[in-house]
Parts: C-alpha cells; structure tokens; sequence
C-alpha cells in the first residue's frame, strides 16, 4: 500500500517509481526488462494495431527490453506491425534479440529481419551511466525457445556459445560492465 492506495501495478504507477529512482540516482539507473513484456493482460489484444505498450514504456522510462518467447505469440508478421505502430507513436525502448537467427532463405521472416536491418531490434547494445561503459545483450533460452511455436522461421542460437560470442564483441568495444537480460 502506498499512500493508502492498495492498487499494485499500473504504468502510471511504475513510471513514479522509475521517476523517483531516477531522480536519486542521476545517470546511474538502467531500466531494464528480460522479455515478455507486452502479453500476460487482456491489452495484449490491442497490441498488433496499436504497439502502445513499447512507447508507454519508453514514456515510463524503460531504456532496454528484451525479445520474450511470448513477444512472437502473434507471428512475426504481427510483431513487426505492433514495433513499427509503436515507432510511430514516438520513441520506444530499445529491443534486444541477442540470440535470434532469421532466416535469409524464407519470406515469412522478412518483415522481422527488416526490423533489424533498420535497428529497431539489436543483439546488444552499449550505454554509459556515470564513466561507465555498459554493454548489454539478451538471450532467449532452450525452454522459452520451445515455447515459441510462432516464431519460426526465426529461431535462436544456444546460449552459451551466444554468450560468449556477445562478451567478446563487448569487450573488444571496450565495455566495464556486461549484462546478459536473460529470458530463460
């Protein structure tokens, strides 16, 4: 119960407390989610037409969220329409796939491997909070991989050789840090 409110969740509410820790700890906060992120509620149905939730993350503070076997739910066709909807919406966190592999062979991928192409999905990325360079990657594990019967033609590389193929690039990009937002 905050402030004698016993409502739990909400965007406005995690928005306060990503602002509140924000403000205590300037240019040190990661916001960070490992997968997921828009299923799990009935606003899930309004997702492919609108992509709300990635720019209401954003707005939130979110900075990085990875690629969950729940994200394909829709096919890949309607997870490419729920980015592109939040892109034009304004900015969106940024999407991490670490381990996903297209395929150049199929046509049913396209759509998916025009996202990262253009960026808006990425295998790591790299910020700095306080002189220190973060490099984060994500990888999507065994189980949830085969709890994803949409997402093929995609499919994901196994993590720990993904992995260390990731730590290495971060490294040699010269990272203090490395986080692995795991969605396995």
């Amino acid at each position: 119960v905050i402030d004698g409110d016993p409502t739990v969740g909400g965007f406005s509410r995690i928005a306060g407390l990503i602002s509140e820790t924000k403000a205590e700890n300037p240019n040190s906060t990661l916001v960070l989610d490992a997968g997921d992120c828009m299923m799990g509620s009935l606003f899930q149905a309004l997702e492919p037409e609108t992509g709300f939730q990635l720019h209401i993350m954003k707005q939130a503070g979110y900075d990085v969220v990875a690629l969950g076997n729940h994200d394909f739910d829709f096919g890949l066709e309607k997870y490419e329409a729920i980015v592109r909807n939040a892109v034009k919406e304004g900015e969106i966190p940024i999407l991490l796939g670490g381990n996903t592999v297209t395929d150049p062979e199929s046509l049913k991928d396209n759509g998916f491997e025009a996202l990262i192409n253009e960026g808006l999905i990425k295998k790591y990325t790299i910020t700095e909070k306080n002189g220190l360079k973060i490099g984060i990657f994500s990888l999507l594990g065994k189980d949830a991989d085969e709890s994803a019967p949409y997402a093929p033609p995609v499919t994901f590389d196994k993590i720990i050789p993904a992995a260390k193929k990731l730590v290495k690039e971060l490294k040699n990009q010269g990272c203090d840090v490395i986080i692995c937002l795991s969605h396995s």
